[in-house]
C-alpha cells in the first residue's frame, strides 16, 4: 500500500537535487498528503518522464494527478454504463420469458383442436401437436395474438 510517507521519499528520490524549503515543504505536503496516494504515485511518474527540470511545479503533479482521476471516473462511468445496459437486457428476458410463460398458460387451456385451427389461422409451418415448450417464441406469441383477436370478436 502506498503511503504519503512512501511518496514524499519518491518525491526526494526522484528530485534528490532539490532543496526544498519549509514553505515548500509545508505546502506540497499540505496538498498532495489527502490525495489518494496510488493514483499520487502515478503522478509523480508521469510528471518525472514528461517535465524536463531540475524542480518539479506543485502545478503539474495537481494537474496530472486530476487528469488520472477525471479518466478514472470516466472508466468508472462507462462501466456502469455497460452493466446498466445488460441489467436493462437481462431484465428484458426475463420480462419476455414471463410474458411467453404467461401465453403458453392461455394457449394450455384451449381445446386441442381449437388450437390446431388457430395454427392454421396464422399460417404457421408447425405441427400443432408439437409440445408448447418447443415453439418459438414467435410461434407462441402470433397464435396467443390469434386467439386473443378471435376472443375479442366473439364477445
Amino acid at each position: 500500500m502506498t503511503t504519503w510517507d512512501k511518496n514524499r521519499q519518491r518525491i526526494n528520490g526522484l528530485w534528490p537535487e532539490v532543496t526544498w524549503t519549509p514553505m515548500e515543504r509545508e505546502l506540497w505536503t499540505e496538498r498532495l498528503q489527502v490525495l489518494d496516494q496510488t493514483t499520487l504515485q502515478s503522478a509523480l511518474e508521469k510528471v518525472v518522464i514528461q517535465y524536463a527540470r531540475q524542480k518539479p511545479a506543485l502545478k503539474w503533479v495537481l494537474c496530472e494527478y486530476e487528469t488520472m482521476t477525471q479518466e478514472e471516473r470516466e472508466r468508472e462511468a462507462h462501466l456502469q454504463g455497460r452493466m446498466d445496459r445488460v441489467e436493462r437486457m437481462q431484465a428484458e428476458r426475463d420480462e419476455v420469458g414471463r410474458d411467453r410463460s404467461e401465453m403458453q398458460n392461455v394457449l394450455r387451456q384451449i381445446p386441442p383442436e381449437d388450437l390446431k385451427q388457430l395454427v392454421r389461422a396464422v399460417k404457421l409451418e408447425l405441427d400443432p401437436d408439437k409440445p408448447l415448450d418447443e415453439w418459438s417464441s414467435f410461434a407462441v406469441g402470433i397464435t396467443y395474438a390469434a386467439h386473443t383477436c378471435n376472443t375479442t370478436r366473439g364477445t
